[in-house]
């Protein structure tokens, strides 16, 4: 009974696992070949894991009494690895299996009985593979592509600096109510630019308040952290004046203002869901309020003005 255990040992299966990645452990791969070399007499299969730039590789030597066998394995998870090393044992395992030759009936005493054929061996052939292509072996998991970006609505409030809108330089404050996605943007806004004085006396001091709508087209850089574009759009609203100076019984006048816009913007993002927006605008005014006093006309916004905005705009939900 000795003498027969030790020789059925002798014909079982060595499975050997080495991990030198740290990534893929014998503990999740070397059960299932040993499990899929099962009735695979006298072999030894060892198997080496290794980390490369592409995820890992493994190194399979199979060594049966016809020869020895090396595969080599490569995939960026090690799930893969195992099911590619237990197929691959498993065909070992099954082309090493003879069949046993089928049953004859006992012959009729006449005539005589035909020669039972010699069973058909399908062991393979002893060769040496190397460098196997891992696309035969391993399945190639597709990439999920990354979802679309959703809309966002955004709440803007800035300053901004301009001349030729009101008399000289001039400047003043808005809001700015804005939905996008990563590639385009649209928004309405309202602004009130604060009273400036005509240099000459008497003169006018005029302000104004306008509306409007623009659209956007943007780009994402340094992975949507940085956002460049450019903007177009249009505004409408109110200029108010009153004569100053040595002038008896001035009245308040205001004018229809009409402009449109066009400009770079650049928004960068300080901490996920809070920008930081600059505008740069050319306001080119359609229809412009004329301001006079009793010796001549003292103010009419300019036909082109410059316009500069800085402020901070929120996000939700936050990017």
């Amino acid at each position: 009974m000795l003498a027969l255990a030790l020789a059925l040992a002798s014909l079982a299966t060595e499975v050997s696992w080495t991990d030198r990645s740290g990534q893929c452990p014998a503990s999740r791969g070397q059960g299932l070949v040993d499990a899929a070399a099962e009735g695979f007499e006298g072999a030894s299969i060892d198997i080496e894991v290794e980390a490369t730039d592409d995820g890992l590789a493994a190194t399979l030597r199979l060594e049966t009494p016809n020869g020895v066998q090396t595969r080599t394995l490569q995939s960026p998870a090690c799930d893969t690895l195992v099911e590619a090393a237990v197929l691959i044992t498993r065909a070992a395992a099954m082309a090493t299996m003879v069949p046993e030759p089928p049953v004859e009936p006992e012959p009729e005493p006449e005539p005589a009985p035909e020669p039972v054929p010699a069973p058909v061996s399908w062991a393979e052939p002893a060769t040496e593979a190397t460098n196997s292509s891992p696309a035969d072996l391993a399945p190639i998991e597709p990439r999920t592509p990354a979802a679309p970006r959703p809309l966002f609505a955004s709440l803007r409030a800035f300053g901004f600096g301009s001349f030729g809108i009101t008399p000289g330089f001039g400047g003043g404050g808005g809001l700015a109510v804005g939905l996008g996605s990563k590639f385009w943007r649209a928004e309405v806004l309202g602004m009130v630019a604060a009273p400036t004085t005509t240099d000459r006396q008497p003169g006018v001091v005029a302000w104004a308040w306008t509306v409007g709508a623009r659209g956007c087209g943007t780009l994402d850089v340094l992975d949507g952290r940085l956002q460049p574009g450019l903007c177009g759009g249009v505004e409408a609203g109110e200029q108010l004046g009153e004569g100053t100076g040595a002038l008896i019984n001035t009245q308040p006048q205001r004018g229809a203002w009409i402009a449109a816009t066009l400009g770079p913007t650049l928004r960068a993002f300080v901490i996920p869901g809070l920008a930081i927006v600059l505008d740069a605008d050319a306001v080119v005014s359609v229809l412009r309020p004329g301001f006079e006093v009793r010796d001549g006309p003292r103010h009419e916004p300019t036909v082109v003005a410059p316009r500069v905005a800085l402020g901070f705009e929120l996000h939700l939900p936050r990017r």
